[in-house]
């Protein structure tokens, strides 16, 4: 990236934080109330949600999975409920193998995530980028090298479980999702690393790969063992819009999580990875008032194809009575799960909270 506009993005990040600091504590926004529209309210839509019932049960597992391999964090018991509200009916033995998949993306996200890669020594960054290399190569069988970092071991041994318990097709979608995910979060995603100031459309793409909502959409399937028949899913002409309505449900998480931790990322690391940031940076005359509004409207075009497009497709299997259709609208029941999910857990997790914040969601109360 040039020089100058290496300054113009700091230049705008320090603006946006003034901007910041002018409504802290003096103004708080109700994302709720930013992402609700004419006939859809978020907690209406919501309502029917409840986490997984041995919550209690699967936090302990996560915990000693985490100790065996040295990757639990002091704030890890905030970050492992995620798992627990995406997929509240998932078995037990499903349930410990995706929580280990959560654990390990947020171990590697607090250690070296694309907000706090750049802020590691030059060694580090080398280790850090060696290792991530490795892991998003990886292929089966899952045979653990035992120079590997924990995290890696960590790691083979919750893909060697993903593979045992799913059919060969869906893990062959499954695992180049994750790997890419695994390659592209762990690294400096600044737009002086990246060399341009991403367009909005530019920076949600990578947002979603980023995110790692592409493979936590996938895990729906995984959580009860109710796999998606793809052939048949083409013969009815359905494939593009749930591909569609796949990402939607994936950027709806992803993009809240933007609101949710952009205090954490732009005010505290001057990180410009983030929606807000890439809406600011492409429009300079906007204050972070504007910025806000802008990025609400994004949420809730999302919210809106998500839900035309399950409408679609329950109306295209209305009255079926083949496995297939029941498959999918099992599977439709997991989609709206997820998007609930993206919105209670991180109301509801400590992760985000702070004393004050110009989220209602996110303050301290």
């Amino acid at each position: 990236m040039k020089h100058e506009h290496a300054v113009q993005v700091a230049s705008r990040i320090v603006s946006i934080q003034r901007d910041y600091e002018a409504l802290r504590g003096h103004a708080a926004f109700s994302l709720q109330e930013l992402f609700n529209f004419t006939q859809f309210d978020l907690n209406a839509f919501c309502a029917s949600f409840s986490p997984h019932p041995e919550s209690k049960t699967l936090s302990r597992s996560a915990k000693e999975f985490c100790d065996r391999y040295g990757i639990w964090l002091p704030n890890a018991e905030h970050y492992i409920s995620c798992a627990l509200y995406l997929y509240p009916a998932a078995t037990l033995h499903r349930m410990e193998t995706m929580l280990k998949n959560l654990a390990i993306g947020y171990y590697l996200n607090d250690i070296m995530g694309r907000d706090l890669f750049k802020y590691l020594a030059v060694e580090d960054r080398h280790q850090a980028s060696t290792m991530i290399q490795r892991m998003s190569k990886v292929h089966p069988p899952f045979i653990d090298d035992a120079g590997n970092d924990p995290v890696e071991q960590a790691n083979l041994e919750m893909l060697g479980e993903v593979l045992q318990h799913s059919p060969e097709d869906w893990f062959n979608r499954f695992l180049p999702c994750f790997s890419k995910y695994i390659e592209v979060t762990h690294q400096d995603c600044s737009c002086v690393k990246l060399g341009s100031i991403l367009s909005v459309k530019k920076y949600v793409n990578m947002r979603y790969c980023t995110s790692g909502m592409g493979h936590i959409v996938q895990f729906i399937e995984y959580a009860e063992g109710d796999f998606l028949n793809w052939q048949w899913l083409t013969e009815k002409g359905l494939n593009e819009t749930l591909e569609r309505v796949h990402r939607s449900t994936a950027l709806i998480g992803a993009l809240m999580n933007d609101f949710f931790s952009f205090e954490k990322e732009v005010i505290d690391n001057n990180a410009d990875s983030n929606l807000l940031m890439a809406v600011a940076l492409n429009n300079p005359d906007y204050g972070l008032n504007n910025v806000i509004d802008h990025c609400a409207g994004i949420i809730r075009s999302l919210l809106k194809d998500y839900l035309n497009g399950v409408h679609q497709i329950k109306k295209a299997i209305a009255n079926q009575k083949d496995v297939d259709s029941g498959i999918m609208r099992r599977h439709l029941v997991g989609l709206d799960r997820c998007v609930q999910a993206s919105w209670l857990w991180q109301v509801f997790t400590q992760r985000y909270k702070r004393s004050v914040s110009i989220w209602k969601e996110t303050t301290l109360s």
